[in-house]
């Protein structure tokens, strides 16, 4: 995610009631060299995310926080040292460039074959036959839009460009979320890897929303706040702020886009900097790709999990509040936020801030 804190995700959905699964008295291996260590988002050292593990070592890993990826990413080129690290499928290219992950031997994961497919194969752009990420969790980018000021709008990412709701909408402030909707918007058949033509295209349409926004949100909890008040009509926005926003009675919906949901894809990844003897890391990894962890995963955080068996021993309640009753669906239906190859990841960021800027 973005940019997007886990631990302000976390402490929305427990302000909204949505936490409900919490295993917060086990223990802790010591901050010793034999200890499995793994940089994860704030949240997700929860014992019920890697109960498997729990069961097998007694103790869970030493947990280093991540705050974003950016910085885990320094931290790591600068030294230090662990077994696993949480980033998300559209930065697992820079780190893999930057020489700190290694291959995963997906053999030596119980529940990779219960991952959902298109899944595995992600991030797209390492193509060299080898797995450098194992999915986890995920979240789906749409339009959140007031059902009592907009009752029957066309389900299409058009509604964020119309020229009457200006000042009334409001788009998250990250190139992946304003690219990939223009470019879904604009049928770019791949945002990731962008034609000339089409880039140009999907830049007009993100300078035409920037003259159109109320404002760029950084923390999703701005634009809940616009959309429960009304100063905001439509909104960008994924699954869980849409749960959130049911649970306050606002009266808001979650599109299903013709042109298809923005979605993305975190997941664990091998550091280099590893014991040799990683079993560990693997009991990890294939602990929290269970799907007893998925559901814990589902019903703490709102999230989808990789693991489509998870979903089973969730409510269906709780499903239908965070608009997850058909997770293949929805799935079937995402345009994955990948990562553009190397000698563009530059350009696209670019892209975004000229648009802004030249407001």
């Amino acid at each position: 995610m973005t940019s997007l804190s886990r631990r302000d995700a976390l402490t929305a959905m427990a302000a909204a009631g949505i936490t409900g699964v919490s295993c917060s008295g086990f223990a802790r291996a010591d901050d010793d060299d034999d200890a499995l260590t793994a940089m994860v988002w704030d949240g997700y050292g929860d014992g019920a995310f890697h109960g498997a593990y729990l069961e097998s070592h007694g103790v869970s890993p030493v947990f280093e926080p991540m705050a974003d990826e950016a910085t885990a990413l320094a931290k790591l080129r600068a030294g230090y040292a662990g077994a696993i690290a949480q980033p998300c499928a559209y930065s697992v290219g820079n780190w893999v460039d930057a020489g700190v992950l290694k291959p995963i031997e997906t053999n030596r994961l119980s529940h990779w074959e219960d991952l959902w497919k298109p899944l595995r194969r992600l991030p797209r752009q390492l193509n060299d036959g080898r797995i450098w990420f194992v999915p986890v969790d995920w979240g789906a980018g749409s339009v959140l839009y007031r059902t009592d000021m907009l009752p029957d709008p066309d389900p299409s990412w058009w509604l964020l460009y119309d020229d009457d709701l200006a000042g009334r909408i409001a788009m998250q402030r990250s190139p992946d979320a304003a690219l990939g909707c223009a470019a879904l918007a604009a049928g770019v058949s791949d945002p990731w890897a962008m034609t000339p033509d089409e880039q140009t295209v999907v830049q007009r349409l993100v300078r035409k929303q920037s003259s159109l926004v109320r404002s760029f949100w950084r923390d999703p909890l701005e634009a809940e706040q616009g959309l429960r008040s009304g100063d905001l009509v439509a909104s960008y926005g994924w699954n869980d702020m849409y749960a959130r926003l049911k649970a306050d009675d606002v009266p808001v919906s979650f599109m299903a886009p013709r042109e298809g949901y923005l979605t993305w894809v975190c997941g664990l990844s091998l550091l280099a900097s590893g014991h040799e003897d990683d079993g560990l890391a693997y009991d990890f990894i294939d602990a929290m790709i269970s799907p007893e962890a998925g559901a814990a995963i589902i019903s703490s955080f709102g999230y989808g999990h990789a693991n489509l068996r998870a979903f089973e021993d969730v409510p269906a309640s709780l499903l239908d509040l965070l608009a997850l009753s058909d997770p293949e669906g929805m799935l079937e239906s995402s345009e994955f936020i990948d990562q553009a190859a190397a000698v563009e990841r530059d350009l696209y960021s670019r892209l975004f801030l000229e648009a802004v800027e030249q407001i």
